[in-house]
């Protein structure tokens, strides 16, 4: 339930930033037309922005089994050999989970140095932003979506059980 409510919180937060950056593209765009001049960091800001988006709904994707695959085949292994498809599809969530955990892993370093370090983005006298919190969330989505994974193998392997108690 904990795990259910923070996919959907970040997700949510997500679609928020996305009206937010639309509207800050907007403006931009109304400044640049205007008034001839254009909004300082705009660029940083989208370009930072929509890496964010994309892994602060990384695990409301992964967790309502929104994540790229091949259906045709999972759906046809589920009609016609039950067990095998529940197992393919554990297989499959444990590596979309030993995945999200690598890029998990991955990204904590350069978070850390980027907190430490202070770093920034930007032109100095111009516009700066700093990066920690874009770096942090892509940890935290990368971590939120390895647990999502490994719920979903969970969830799978439970069905596989309850399967072949079935067809005992």
């Amino acid at each position: 339930m904990a795990l259910e409510s923070a996919t959907n919180l970040l997700n949510a937060i997500g679609s928020v930033a996305i009206l937010v950056l639309m509207c800050l593209m907007l403006l931009d765009l109304g400044s640049r037309w205007l008034l001839g001049k254009p909004i300082a960091g705009v660029a940083e800001i989208a370009g930072l922005s929509i890496v964010a988006i994309v892994y602060l709904q990384l695990g409301a994707a992964v967790r309502s089994g929104r994540m790229m695959r091949a259906d045709f085949l999972a759906g046809l292994l589920n009609k016609r050999a039950p067990r095998l498809g529940c197992l393919l599809g554990a297989i499959f969530q444990c590596l979309g989970a030993i995945t999200m955990a690598m890029l998990a892993y991955v990204s904590m370093e350069p978070f850390i140095s980027a907190w430490r370090d202070g770093e920034t983005l930007g032109t100095a006298g111009v516009f700066q932003v700093s990066t920690w919190p874009f770096r942090g969330v892509l940890l935290l989505g990368t971590s939120l979506a390895t647990m999502c994974y490994l719920t979903l193998a969970l969830s799978q392997l439970a069905r596989l059980v309850r399967v072949g108690d079935r067809s005992d």
